[in-house]
C-alpha cells in the first residue's frame, strides 16, 4: 500500500544531492527528454549528471526507429557526456525509388 514518506524522502535528498556534486547542466529526469527533439532536429551534445535506465531505453528505441548512433559516455562519476547525431531522412533516390 505505497512507499513510506522517509522513503520517498531519502530518495529525493540522494538525488539532490547526487545532482549537487555533478557539474553537469542537465539532471536525469530531463536527460531522456532531449533525446529526440535532438535526433529530429540538429543534433546535439549535452552533459547530464547520470543516466538512467529510461535514457538508456529511450535511446535504444530512436536509434532503432531513426537508425542513428546515440553515444553515452561517462566522463567521470557525476557527468555524463550524450551526443544525439540529427537525423537524415534517405530521399527517395536513396530508398530506390524514381526521382
Amino acid at each position: 500500500s505505497g512507499v513510506a514518506s522517509e522513503k520517498i524522502l531519502r530518495r529525493a535528498a540522494n538525488q539532490v544531492r547526487r545532482l549537487q556534486k555533478s557539474s553537469a547542466p542537465i539532471g536525469e529526469f530531463l536527460a531522456d527528454q532531449l533525446l529526440l527533439p535532438l535526433a529530429l532536429g540538429p543534433g546535439g551534445v549535452f552533459h547530464t549528471s547520470n543516466v538512467s535506465r529510461h535514457t538508456r531505453t529511450n535511446a535504444l528505441v530512436i536509434e532503432q526507429f531513426l537508425g542513428v548512433s546515440i553515444g553515452i559516455e561517462a566522463e567521470d562519476r557525476n557527468v555524463h557526456r550524450i551526443e544525439v547525431p540529427a537525423f537524415q531522412p534517405k530521399t527517395q533516390t536513396q530508398q530506390g525509388g524514381a526521382a
